[in-house]
């Protein structure tokens, strides 16, 4: 292993790209990020690159004033970028944004495309990229200014991002673009310009060229007179040191899997000797997790701080990344032989509490790292992210850099000068010594138990969905299934047999207009289903009839569900969901086998074929996690189904297997309902049903996995080799 002293990163080994910044700033939450790329975009002269995983068309941004060379305060990205194109008609700009999952949808902007797309001028293109596996997401954080500066690390161009370094529990300023208040939020990013800024452009390229399907326009390198964008205001904190630029992408479509990102930080957890300071939103990694063990488990080992949130963000992600996180700091803890760990969250005075979101690394004065990888599973090899670490490598300058940004950030947790923590890790020679004696006030960086109820422990499993580590194989079987002409966006071959297809999509579409939208509310639902259900022959016949006609119409299942649960409850209203479910997905199998199969079989030849002889065994497992991760429409999915000719009864198993836990749900929220009500054995037996189906589903992924696995491989030896994509 390389001493820390003389560099970590290695091109080809840990890194993608090792080059130079003439000039690097290290920039503290958004407050500072948001004015310093304002007044950096109004300086652009060729090209800008935008790409994140999510964009806000009002996120305000500093910027300038009716001219490029008059101040403004600030302005909202969308209206920024349109004045830029008409200042500068040969200026273009790329947008590139995460085609986020579904589980996304609330929130994020509904339609970020019309103003950041339709309503600006034509230099100005946006694109939605979902070219990943299933499962997973484009998690980078770039903005590329006329390949000559760039800015990396946590923070998206979105809302709910904004904070000042106070962190006022209560500061008017810090509303969403809808003027509603948001909880305090931390982050940090990365400026660097020169041959770091340059290859930067190439990576935005690459992705763009990607999710666009053609080439991005390619610019001359500005030369530094007149057309450097980097703003006079920002003040460089290092000067001609090299950054590694390193990244995580999954294999997809040809493309070889890159683990870069994790590659370096174990690395330079590796390599570290006195000190691993640690910022990041989860901590759930296996691999960075035994890294930090083994350095811990050392009789000489360096410091670990990790700060992090109280709480993660949303009830969601408590009952699934705490778990994990949980698992762990128990470890890290059990390692500790020294007492060399903390686990910290930043406390503010009140009762708000600080968001930590980001995503950094210090170790020693010889490291500074800082991108969008989470120290997740998922960011080391599902979803698509992009880190720059600066490395002294002997510089004093550089090391000197490096030690004051950690001495700003405890500054800015301990409330505390960054005199104080200089002062005061001289004496001590340790971090932890600082923070205790730096901390203790109303502002200070204070224990986290990490402790999580015993029931969530024995409920989430250790192979989590919501955090793998590659691409989960059985979600590998529905992109076997589903022809490479629809989830390629460049491919345009069903254009003239898609007309089914396509109108089941304008039919689910349609469905969220507010006339519509109405009529397949709940409330209007059950009205539906009591006169049914007061007719001689209402009951089971009439229910599941109108399931099977909404659904034909591409109303989502769990609409007809919900009204079902709503008017009969209890174990009549499992039974009627579940055969209107599996009506409603027999019925439209027959149509899209019927309908649409001799088309698709005149596009694809003998795929179709090939694709259902690969999925005779996870077919099912496919089906399952198709419904249960919902990338198409309930009726699009049968049709195609059908269309496909996959096996009829694996079809309806997956089908049922993977609405199940819509039912387990929907049955729970009734079961609690009711037994607020009235105890009683119905009730509990319905309770403990859900929490049974949920275990069983994960207890078939784990235990099916291996199988669909081999099964997979096979079909990948016998296919012909494609080749491996550049990036």
């Amino acid at each position: 292993m390389r001493s820390i002293d003389a560099g970590v990163a290695e091109p080809g080994r840990n890194c993608w790209r090792l080059v130079r910044a003439d000039r690097a700033a290290f920039l503290i939450d958004a407050s500072s990020y948001f004015a310093v790329l304002g007044h950096a975009l109004c300086r652009a002269r060729h090209s800008i690159f935008i790409i994140g995983w999510d964009l806000h068309s009002r996120v305000r941004l500093g910027r300038r004033g009716a001219r490029p060379d008059e101040p403004d305060e600030s302005c909202e990205l969308a209206a920024l970028l349109a004045d830029l194109a008409r200042w500068r008609p040969r200026l273009r700009i790329r947008l590139l944004d995460w085609d986020y999952s579904m589980l996304m949808a609330s929130e994020r902007e509904a339609r970020p495309w019309v103003a950041l797309d339709q309503e600006t001028p034509r230099q100005v293109c946006f694109r939605l990229d979902g070219r990943h596996p299933v499962g997973g997401s484009h998690h980078q954080k770039i903005v590329v200014i006329d390949d000559a500066l760039a800015f990396v690390g946590g923070l998206d161009l979105t809302a709910s991002r904004w904070d000042t370094p106070e962190h006022l529990a209560e500061d008017p300023r810090r509303v969403d673009p809808d003027g509603k208040p948001y909880a305090p939020f931390h982050d940090v990013q990365l400026a660097v310009d020169g041959e770091a800024a340059a290859a930067l452009g190439v990576l935005a390229r690459v992705r763009w060229e990607r999710a666009a399907g053609r080439r991005a326009l390619r610019f001359p390198m500005p030369r530094r007179r007149a057309s450097d964008p980097w703003p006079p205001s920002l003040e460089p904190d290092f000067r001609d040191v090299p950054v590694a630029i390193a990244r995580t992408e999954a294999a997809y479509l040809g493309r070889r899997e890159v683990h870069e990102v994790e590659r370096l930080y174990l690395d330079t957890i590796a390599a570290a000797r006195r000190w691993i300071y640690v910022e990041n939103q989860y901590l759930s990694s296996r691999a960075i997790g035994d890294a930090l063990c083994e350095r811990l488990a050392e009789p000489d080992g360096p410091e670990v701080v990790v700060v992090g949130p109280r709480e993660c963000a949303g009830w969601l992600e408590e009952t699934t990344m705490a778990p994990l996180r949980h698992r762990v700091v128990q470890r890290l803890r059990e390692a500790d032989r020294g007492d060399r760990f903390r686990l910290l969250y930043p406390r503010i005075p009140g009762e708000a509490r600080v968001n930590v979101h980001s995503k950094l690394l210090i170790a020693d004065d010889a490291v500074l790292r800082a991108g969008s990888a989470n120290l997740s599973n998922r960011s080391m090899g599902l979803d698509t992210e992009c880190d720059l670490q600066i490395e002294a490598r002997g510089d004093a300058a550089a090391s000197r850099g490096i030690a004051r940004a950690r001495a700003r950030l405890l500054a800015e947790h301990l409330g505390v000068s960054v005199e104080q923590v200089e002062t005061v890790l001289a004496e001590t020679g340790s971090l932890i010594a600082t923070i205790e004696r730096l901390g203790g006030g109303e502002r200070t960086l204070a224990p986290l138990d990490a402790e999580i109820p015993p029931w969530i422990e024995q409920l989430v499993p250790e192979e989590m969905l919501g955090d793998p580590e590659r691409p989960i194989q059985v979600l590998r079987a529905i992109e076997r299934w589903t022809p490479e002409e629809l989830r390629d966006p460049h491919r345009r071959a069903l254009r003239p047999v898609a007309a089914g297809v396509g109108l089941a999509v304008l039919l689910a579409l349609a469905w969220q207009l507010p006339p519509l939208a109405a009529s397949v509310q709940p409330a209007a639902l059950r009205a539906w289903l009591a006169d049914l259900a007061a007719m001689p022959f209402g009951g089971p016949v009439a229910v599941i009839g109108l399931f099977v006609a909404t659904t034909l119409v591409a109303i989502p299942p769990a609409f007809p569900a919900a009204a079902i649960f709503l008017v009969f409850g209890g174990a009549k209203a499992v039974a009627y969901s579940a055969a209107g479910i599996a009506a409603s997905a027999a019925v439209g199998y027959g149509l899209g086998r019927v309908l649409l199969r001799r088309p698709l079989q005149r596009l694809s030849g003998p795929r179709l074929a090939e694709l259902r002889r690969k999925l005779t065994m996870p077919g099912v497992l496919a089906l399952a996690a198709l419904r249960l991760v919902p990338i198409a429409p309930f009726l699009v999915v049968n049709l195609l189904a059908g269309a496909a000719r996959i096996s009829f009864g694996g079809y309806m198993a997956g089908t049922l297997l993977g609405l199940a836990p819509l039912v387990a749900a929907l049955a729970l929220v009734d079961s609690i309902g009711r037994a607020l009500e009235v105890s009683t054995l119905v009730s509990a037996a319905l309770f403990g049903a859900t929490i049974a189906a949920l275990a069983l589903f994960y207890a078939l992924e784990r235990r099916l996995a291996p199988r669909v696995r081999r099964r997979t491989s096979r079909a990948d030896s016998e296919s012909p080799p494609k080749a491996a994509g550049t990036a």
